[in-house]
């Protein structure tokens, strides 16, 4: 052991060497693995932005819209022999291409024949291309493929025709999505690349500068914009939360983007602070919509200003007194008013609301005094509203039919409108119109990508 030379110190010495060498050897390993993962990963996404290159310059030349292409390309070849397989499978191949047509989704076979039949593409090359979509190309898939969206990232005008210096249209203000509408080209004076483009948000179309001299760049690459319905939603025919609905999109329905998001026109609307009858409760309410309907109609009654006799008769000489009448008591007229002419007085037989007594009482004193008047401060719900103890913090629902006293006289505020979007379903249901972007629709993204378990295992094999 404490030897200092032989065969035995050797061997020690070189399997210290060795394992010196071999330590760093796994850390390498993983470095070269994900780097290798992740030129795999770029070659892929190249490929497969050449298919979306020829798909796109398809579509234009043909004048095809993503819809009447991805039809197009459902149908399964009549004669599909394997050859060029992705996986070398002819059976599986017929019959994943069968199942795909079933589901909705484009046939891989179809798509590589298409592929093939456009441009002159090597096997190796459709195999990267189309790794990943063995089972079918969903609607969400391809339409990713074929249309371009972008993104504002930078400010830059909107112009009426390729040329920079022709009328601006308006500016793209940062964060709103355009879709490119063809085929992005270098504009000859400034050497600008510069692509047709319609604004989502307001629907207008322009040539939009894509990348600046000096590389910068104003848009960015986005997924076409969908949205999610968690819960069923109202499709409706204009861009206004007074829209009339035309259609419904059912809980789990994605909704494809085809204009906005957008706000509505900033509305006056009429509130008023009030107390509810049935159980008096105080809070505000909305008295009337931008459209000028009022949610509630005003009551025939009167308010007792003054304290004064309730009696059984006309005659205040001959009559009993029933009760007396409080300040602010609301009443009902039961028959017209009618002169005293011995008392100058004026008398009017009502009944009070809040114990159903009947009786005559004293409108006007023989000095002119009013104890009984008209009042326009009580109203009945004629629409069900909420009444809110703050906007947005609901404290009940006044039923129609429900009394309310209004104890402020009701002010026009100004309402800032709601998100809306343009868009119709997915799914190939019928179904088309404006949707308000609530908590209840979501924005929603597809993308379908290779995973980092199926790259491991083609790196490894």
């Amino acid at each position: 052991r404490n030897a200092s030379k032989g065969p035995l110190v050797d061997a020690r010495r070189m399997m210290f060497r060795l394992k010196v060498k071999l330590a760093p050897l796994p850390n390498n390993c993983k470095k070269h693995l994900k780097t290798i993962q992740e030129k795999k990963l770029m070659m892929v996404e190249d490929v497969q932005r050449m298919v979306a290159d020829l798909l796109r310059e398809h579509a234009r030349k043909n004048n095809l819209s993503a819809d009447a292409l991805y039809e197009q390309l459902r149908k399964v070849p009549d004669h599909a022999d394997g050859a060029g397989a992705v996986n070398g499978n002819a059976d599986g191949d017929a019959n994943s291409d069968r199942t795909a047509e079933a589901d909705g989704a484009i046939p891989i076979e179809s798509l590589r024949a298409f592929l093939q039949s456009v441009k002159e593409m090597a096997s190796a090359e459709l195999d990267i291309a189309l790794q990943g979509f063995e089972a079918g190309i969903s609607r969400f898939a391809f339409f990713d493929l074929v249309e371009e969206y972008r993104k504002c990232v930078k400010e830059v005008a909107v112009t009426a025709t390729i040329e920079v210096k022709s009328s601006i249209t308006r500016k793209l203000e940062i964060d709103e999505v355009v879709q490119v509408l063809g085929q992005p080209t270098i504009e000859e004076g400034s050497g600008l690349l510069r692509a047709p483009c319609r604004i989502l948000r307001d629907n207008i179309e322009g040539w939009v500068t894509l990348n600046g001299s000096q590389g910068t760049a104003y848009l960015k690459r986005v997924a076409k914009p969908y949205y999610l319905c968690e819960e069923e939603t109202s499709l409706l025919d204009s861009c206004a939360s007074s829209g009339q609905q035309v259609s419904t999109a059912r809980k789990g329905e994605r909704l494809e983007v085809l204009e906005g998001p957008r706000l509505e026109t900033t509305t006056e609307v009429t509130r008023a602070r009030g107390r509810a009858t049935k159980d008096g409760q105080v809070g505000w309410v909305l008295f009337k919509d931008h459209s000028g309907r009022c949610f509630f109609e005003l009551q025939d009654l009167l308010i007792c200003r003054g304290g004064v006799a309730l009696t059984d008769n006309f005659d205040i000489g001959a009559c009993k007194a029933i009760r007396k009448l409080e300040v602010g008591e609301t009443l009902q007229s039961l028959e017209e008013p009618r002169q005293d002419e011995s008392r100058s007085l004026t008398r009017i037989k009502v009944r009070a609301l809040n114990d159903g007594k009947e009786g005559w009482a004293t409108s006007q004193g023989n000095q002119g005094t009013l104890y009984v008047v008209e009042t326009n401060k009580h109203f009945t719900c004629a629409e069900s509203v909420d009444l809110e103890a703050s906007p947005g913090k609901a404290l009940r629902r006044l039923e129609v039919g429900e009394g309310f006293e209004l104890l402020q006289d009701p002010t026009v505020e100004l309402r800032q409108g709601k998100s809306f979007a343009r868009g119709r379903c997915s799914s190939g249901q019928p179904g088309e119109g404006w949707f308000a972007i609530t908590g209840n629709v979501q924005p929603w993204t597809h993308r379908e990508e290779l995973s980092a378990k199926t790259l491991s295992t083609d790196v490894q094999s």
